[in-house]
C-alpha cells in the first residue's frame, strides 16, 4: 500500500499569499501596552492653579475706579435732589371718601406737610392719621404725575353686626374680632331690599283743617294746618331697629347677631370679650360666603341655644361653634335632598335631625 504524501510547509501556503518563515511562526504575538492611569483630580486642579498664577492679572487704574465711584455718587445726589425738588411737588391733593368715611371726615384728619412730593410722601404718617377714625385700617395712595396725590381711606372688613335690643343699637365688628363703631339704624331700602342713601321726603299739600270762625280756633289745629305733610318716594321703605340692622348686615356681606346680652358694652377699637359674641364671630368666619348670604340672623342667647334663621324661613339649631364646616355641609345637602324642611338640628352634625311639612 502506498502512503499518502504529506504536504510540505511551502505546499500548504496558497498561491499568491505572503510566505511565512519559521521565525515568524516562532515569534509570539505582540501584547497591548498597559493603559495609563488617569491623573488624580487634585493634581489637575493644582496644575490649573499653578498655570493661572503665572498668567498676568489686569490692573484697573485707580483713576478709573475713582471716576466710577464719583459718577455713582453724582447720580445718587442728583436723584435725591430731583425727588425732593419742586419738579414733582404734590401741589394737588385729592382726598376720596369711602363707604363709612366721608371726604370731609378724611380731609379733617389728613395734613400734608409743605415740601411733600410724589416720592417722599409719608404713607405711614397718613395711615396713622386716618386710623383715628375707627373704620379705617390703612390708606391707598395713587400718584398722578407730575403733581397730584390721590388719597383714599382703606376700610376695615365687617364680618358681623351685633344688634343690642336693650339699647336699640347696632355695632359693627371687624374680621380681627374688634368692635369698629355703632351704625345708624335710620335706613331706607328699595323694593328689592337694597339700602338707598340720600332719600329726600316728598312734600305733599295738606288740607286745612283749622276752623274758620275765628273765635274758637284751636292752636294745635292751626299748627297742623300750617305743617305740610311728607311722604317717602314711591318704592322706598323706612326701616328701624332689628330690620335696619339686618339690612346693614346684608349690605356688608356680614352676619347679624341678635339676642345679644344687655351687659355687652362695646367700645371702638376694643377686642370683643363676650364669649357668646365670639361664638357668633366664629360662625361668621367659619361659614362660606355663599352660606352667609342665606342667613338672616344668628341668635346667641346662650351657647347651647345658638341658632340661625335662613332667609327661606328654615331654622337651624347650631349649638357651640365646632365642626362648623361639617354643619354647613349637612344643612346644604339636606336642603337639596329634602322638600319642605322647616327645622334642622346640627348640634351633633353626625347625628342630625330635621322636621319638614308635606308639600
Amino acid at each position: 500500500m502506498r502512503k499518502a504524501a504529506v504536504p510540505t510547509l511551502n505546499q500548504s501556503i496558497k498561491k499568491g499569499s505572503r510566505p511565512v518563515t519559521a521565525r515568524a511562526l516562532n515569534t509570539p504575538a505582540p501584547q497591548a501596552a498597559p493603559a495609563k492611569e488617569p491623573r488624580p483630580a487634585g493634581k489637575i486642579a493644582s496644575g490649573a492653579k499653578a498655570i493661572a498664577s503665572k498668567l498676568p492679572v489686569p490692573r484697573v487704574p485707580r483713576a478709573a475706579i475713582a471716576a466710577v465711584l464719583l459718577g455713582v455718587l453724582a447720580l445718587a445726589v442728583a436723584a435725591i435732589v430731583i425727588l425732593n425738588s419742586g419738579l414733582f411737588a404734590a401741589t394737588e391733593i385729592k382726598i376720596e371718601g369711602s363707604v363709612h368715611v366721608t371726604q370731609e371726615q378724611a380731609e379733617q384728619l389728613i395734613d400734608i406737610k409743605e415740601g411733600t412730593t410724589l416720592f417722599n410722601v409719608n404713607e405711614a404718617e397718613l395711615s396713622s392719621a386716618l386710623k383715628k377714625n375707627p373704620w379705617v385700617s390703612g390708606v391707598d395712595i395713587e400718584r398722578e404725575f407730575p403733581h397730584t396725590l390721590v388719597i383714599t381711606p382703606h376700610e376695615r372688613t365687617v364680618i358681623a353686626i351685633a344688634y343690642i335690643a336693650a339699647d336699640d343699637i347696632a355695632w359693627a365688628i371687624g374680621d380681627d374680632s374688634c368692635w369698629i363703631a355703632p351704625m345708624s339704624l335710620s335706613v331706607y331700602v328699595d323694593a328689592d331690599g337694597n339700602i338707598v342713601d340720600d332719600v329726600e321726603p316728598v312734600v305733599a299739600d295738606s288740607q286745612d283743617s283749622a276752623t274758620q270762625d275765628g273765635a274758637s280756633q284751636d292752636a294745635d289745629a292751626q299748627d297742623q294746618a300750617d305743617t305740610a305733610a311728607t311722604a317717602l318716594p314711591e318704592g322706598i321703605t323706612a326701616l328701624s331697629g332689628k330690620d335696619a340692622a339686618e339690612a346693614l348686615a346684608k349690605q356688608s356681606n356680614a352676619i347679624l347677631l341678635c339676642d345679644v346680652s344687655a351687659d355687652v358694652s362695646p367700645s371702638s377699637g376694643d377686642d370683643v370679650t363676650s364669649d357668646l359674641v365670639l361664638d357668633g364671630i366664629a360662625y361668621a368666619k367659619g361659614f362660606t360666603p355663599e352660606f352667609v348670604a342665606q342667613i338672616k340672623d344668628i341668635s346667641i342667647a346662650s351657647e347651647e341655644a345658638i341658632s340661625a334663621n335662613l332667609d327661606s324661613g328654615v331654622e337651624i339649631a347650631l349649638g357651640p361653634p365646632d365642626d362648623i364646616a361639617l354643619k354647613e355641609r349637612v344643612v346644604t345637602q339636606l336642603l337639596q335632598q329634602e322638600q319642605g324642611v322647616t327645622f334642622i338640628n346640627v348640634r351633633t352634625p353626625n347625628a342630625y335631625t330635621f322636621r319638614s311639612v308635606p308639600t
